[in-house]
């Protein structure tokens, strides 16, 4: 249908590409990304009872059975398709990129951004409510949380996620692709204040960064509080079983001193947020990889990239 239509146009190269981007995100990566994130945080939902200890075995399984149905769709998940995709609409024409595009054709570059957009938002969303589920969890169990050091205990919430927005930011840095398509006679300045980069754009690193860390902080907090009982109970313990004078200390007390030091520091060390730097690494360069376009198309307008401008609209 698009390369039909594209025969018409005075820019056949420009609406190719412009709606084969959109199409190829909305029809493929979308659903695939979709798909490969629902098993991603399904088999970390599995695993939270490795450190979740509860007597109430059902109250957590119930809690897993509602994180499967989300990612099934919802209608606030369609309203936030319908928002991003109405916000999409506005900006792509108010930011001249359907202009000199004619007849049916215009049309349907117009549905194509539309459907496009839709689908986006509901992908977002369905990683927000993975986000939501991972803060109940932590506000309804984190004083039954144990934290421990390993990649399948509660570091797998942060993995988990981080892979979630990887492939998040790679569906988004092929739609902002669509960016490189706008007005070939804006200026720098006027590509960084044009809609689609201030409405869709821009939002995208503190959003993605945004959620990820607002997610887990009650499981921070958890974290954090079981660190503070840990350590506590092993200062109490030494300083009841500490002599006053040296010559009081027994080879056998000496002993369990050195071992309640050895877990005091095992203590010290144990992690307070549930991910490591590797995770918040990786989503703060899935966030900016999802910029890279609008980049690359703010120094084509300062025609540090002239050639490559030519290319793709010419």
């Amino acid at each position: 249908m698009t390369i039909l239509l594209a025969l018409e146009q005075p820019n056949p190269r420009k609406y190719s590409l412009l709606c084969g981007d959109l199409v190829f995100c909305a029809f493929i990566l979308v659903p695939l990304g979709l798909r490969r994130c629902r098993a991603i945080f399904l088999a970390w939902a599995r695993s939270v009872d490795n450190f979740v200890i509860t007597d109430d075995v059902r109250a957590l399984r119930g809690w897993y059975s509602t994180q499967m149905k989300f990612f099934e769709g919802s209608s606030m998940m369609l309203v936030a398709g319908l928002g991003l995709a109405c916000t999409a609409e506005l900006a792509f024409t108010h930011g001249r990129y359907l202009d000199g595009f004619i007849g049916l054709g215009k049309v349907w570059a117009e549905f194509v951004v539309f459907v496009a957009a839709l689908f986006a938002g509901c992908s977002l969303w369905a990683i927000y409510k993975a986000k939501a589920a991972v803060s109940d969890l932590g506000r309804a169990w984190g004083p039954q949380m144990v934290v421990v050091t390993g990649s399948f205990g509660i570091l797998g919430t942060g993995h988990a996620l981080a892979q979630c927005w990887m492939i998040i930011g790679a569906i988004w840095f092929a739609y902002t692709f669509s960016a490189l398509f706008g007005p070939s006679d804006a200026s720098f300045t006027e590509t960084l204040q044009s809609y689609p980069v201030v409405l869709l754009g821009a939002p995208t690193l503190p959003f993605i960064l945004g959620t990820f860390i607002q997610g887990q902080m009650p499981m921070h907090l958890a974290m954090v509080e079981y660190k503070r009982t840990q350590l506590h109970h092993i200062d109490v313990t030494l300083r009841q079983i500490t002599p006053n004078r040296v010559s009081d200390l027994s080879k056998e007390t000496q002993e369990t001193i050195d071992f309640l030091l050895r877990r005091r520091a095992e203590a010290e060390a144990l992690p307070e947020w549930p991910f490591r730097t590797i995770a918040l690494a990786r989503v703060g360069s899935s966030a900016l990889t999802a910029l890279v376009p609008l980049l690359i198309k703010g120094l084509i307008s300062a025609d540090l990239l002239k050639p490559l401008g030519a290319v793709l609209t010419d």
